[in-house]
């Protein structure tokens, strides 16, 4: 059983010529009068090679335009000409015969069973086609909205960062406070330069990668400034070279350069104190 329902689709409502501009609509008899020519130019053809050319002619502006070299035959003519084209066949120099009446009805049938077989299939690929098509925007609009979404997210972390940076230079009023490359190569540079003060206060030699978590456990160092602004950092350890202080921590390595009157001050760090009791180590 065949179940049927309605669906709307594309169809030409309208034909205008190309040559005269005449308006034919679907249904009238001039519609079905018009020439339509639709086709790719090939290789060295004059219209340019893998071209589309289309045209679409009434009646009349066919007859003006190629009028002269049309080959116009009445039906009677055409029917004629079939007809002894049939008379010429002879089975025995040919092979083969005619079908009957019956076998032809037969073939006819089954033409239309595989006319009505073709059909369904090209229905089930267009469902198909549609369907796919929804999903396809469906993910389209996924990845735009993720897209977006991934955008926006940078932007705001950007935001935030420059709001903390400003924060902290406020807060522990240093132009040279680099908290944000803690591993990159300025890190490593500040310990560097500062390798020969370290290994004389850790006992061991220090290279650029030298510092170890179990050197930040003991102390904190607070730095205050002339303005009133201070640092205050937790399992930190300094070294000084005159008025410059570098400061080292897990997190961060920091230079500072003191005036007269700033003061460098070491306290026991409650992070420290916390991991001794943790692990078991009084002091």
């Amino acid at each position: 059983m065949k179940i049927e329902a309605l669906r709307s689709q594309s169809y030409v409502k309208q034909l205008r010529c190309d040559r005269c501009g005449r308006l034919a609509e679907e249904g009238e008899s001039e519609y079905y009068e018009y020439t339509s020519i639709d086709y790719k130019a090939g290789y060295g053809s004059i219209l340019g090679d893998g071209n589309q050319v289309a045209i679409d002619l009434c009646q009349h502006c066919l007859k003006k335009a190629l009028g002269p070299w049309l080959r116009i035959a009445e039906p009677s003519e055409f029917q004629g000409t079939f007809q002894k084209k049939l008379e010429r066949f002879d089975p025995e120099k040919h092979g083969g015969e005619f079908p009957k009446n019956c076998e032809m009805e037969k073939l006819a049938i089954q033409a239309q069973d595989a006319v009505g077989r073709s059909s369904a299939a090209i229905d089930d690929a267009l469902s198909f086609v549609n369907a796919s098509t929804a999903r396809i925007s469906e993910k389209e609009k996924f990845s735009r909205a993720a897209s977006e979404l991934s955008a926006y997210m940078h932007r705001r972390i950007r935001d935030f960062q420059e709001i903390a940076k400003t924060a902290v230079g406020r807060e522990f009023g240093s132009a040279d406070y680099d908290h944000w490359d803690q591993y990159g190569d300025s890190q490593r540079a500040i310990v560097q330069r500062w390798s020969s003060e370290l290994s004389t206060l850790l006992g061991r030699p220090v290279d650029a990668d030298g510092l170890l978590p179990t050197d930040f456990l003991d102390t904190g160092i607070k730095i205050l400034f002339e303005d009133g602004s201070r640092v205050r950092l937790m399992r930190a350890l300094h070294v000084r070279r005159g008025l410059l202080v570098a400061v080292f921590t897990p997190r961060g390595h920091h230079e500072f350069e003191l005036s007269d009157t700033d003061t460098v001050s070491v306290f026991e760090s409650s992070a420290a104190s916390r991991w001794r009791a943790d692990n078991g180590v009084f002091s």
